[in-house]
């Protein structure tokens, strides 16, 4: 979606070009992308296929003007579902690593969008109890996003600490101990928890064959355990 006018010009995103109606932007593609050493080096096929992605994404773009320009349409898009339409259409798609970002950009936007659809078409109150009741979440005082929140730096923190658990009922046992919550009440609750966080955990063979629990080295921090969490729960939900 970028292109290079001249040597030296910072590279200018058409999808969002044409949402501001820039009159003097290319028609023509060799034109829009004849400057880019890049797509000099592409196959004709490739080409092909780059220029329908782009003509589809700028339609996309056309179509939402003018939702975004009137205000009794706005309501269909909240602010967060407009960033995540526009993380997809803002990305070039000439690379591999502008395709992998394209990917996780539209698989954050479908994610979102049914999150939509479900809170838009329930009660709160029943989806909420049917919404935790189906990934294991009983207690519903666990629920409130603070306290998910303090769940998930509390992990990161022990990890950090270079405690090392031979399972996941032992990272279970640690959090109770540091919430001082009531194991009986709640040892299935804070287990379904970190069932949920499973794809961001390692597990490393020691010398005398046992396995140790590690977090991931990209999962360390809060934002990137939260969207291991977030994406889960949605799976779940998706797959029930």
């Amino acid at each position: 979606m970028f292109a290079r006018y001249q040597d030296g010009i910072d590279e200018v995103h058409l999808a969002e070009l044409g949402q501001v109606q820039v009159p003097q932007l290319p028609k023509d593609n060799e034109e829009r992308y004849g400057q880019c050493l890049f797509y000099k080096t592409l196959a004709d096929e490739t080409k092909s296929c780059f220029n329908r992605i782009i003509n589809i994404f700028n339609d996309i773009s056309v179509l939402l003007q003018p939702i975004l320009d009137d205000t009794e349409r706005q309501p269909i898009f909240n602010r967060s579902m407009i960033r995540k339409i526009f993380g997809v259409l803002n990305n070039q798609y000439l690379d591999d690593e502008g395709h992998l970002k394209v990917f996780k950009a539209a698989c954050r936007l479908g994610e979102h969008i049914c999150t939509d659809i479900i809170v838009h078409h329930q009660n709160r109150q029943e989806l909420l109890l049917k919404f935790w009741s189906t990934i294991g979440i009983a207690n519903l005082e666990l629920i409130k996003p603070e306290i998910q929140t303090n769940l998930l730096k509390m992990i990161i923190s022990i990890f950090q600490e270079k405690i090392f658990f031979l399972s996941e009922k032992y990272l279970v046992h640690a959090i109770l101990l540091r919430t001082a919550l009531d194991a009986q009440m709640y040892k299935t609750t804070i287990k379904n928890f970190v069932h949920l966080l499973l794809d961001g955990f390692s597990y490393e063979k020691q010398q005398d064959d046992s396995v140790i629990i590690k977090l991931k080295h990209d999962l360390k921090t809060y934002e990137n355990l939260c969207r291991i969490y977030d994406s889960q729960i949605i799976h779940r939900l998706i797959n029930a």
